[in-house]
């Protein structure tokens, strides 16, 4: 949901978008990477699907969301 709400910059400063923005980044490992907390085991196969690495995906998406936002 975050992705999307980051492509609208009328919504950047809004405090419930910024919220889910602070809980997102307070889910960074050490090392700024971020894993699945839950998983569908369907995508099980899948790096987003399984929680015991970091997920390149995942981490490129917040990513993204945070270069939109500045």
């Amino acid at each position: 949901m975050t992705d999307v709400l980051s492509q609208l910059p009328s919504l950047h400063k809004d405090e419930r978008f910024l919220e889910m923005i602070s809980i997102i980044k307070e889910k960074a490992d050490t090392n700024a990477f971020y894993t699945a907390e839950s998983v569908w085991r369907a995508f099980k196969g899948w790096d987003f699907g399984q929680k015991k690495e970091p997920s390149p995906w995942i981490t490129f998406l917040v990513y993204r969301i945070l270069n939109r936002i500045g």
